[in-house]
């Protein structure tokens, strides 16, 4: 048996793409595991937020 880790990126809870990955997954014979990142929280990685985070401390020349 095959582990199949299905990263979930669906936004809309009537989401056409989630519907089409489940039929696909229900039929690959496997141990699915799903990682749904609307439900992890993650922030968008730009500038301004990484600069509030406060990694970066130095100066420009």
């Amino acid at each position: 048996m095959n582990n199949i880790l299905f990263i979930n990126a669906c936004v809309r809870p009537d989401s056409r793409t989630r519907l089409l990955a489940k039929k696909v997954l229900e039929r690959l014979n496997g141990n699915v595991t799903e990682l749904d990142l609307e439900a992890e929280g993650l922030r968008p990685l730009d500038w301004p937020t990484l600069h509030l985070t406060g990694i970066f401390h130095f100066r420009r020349p």
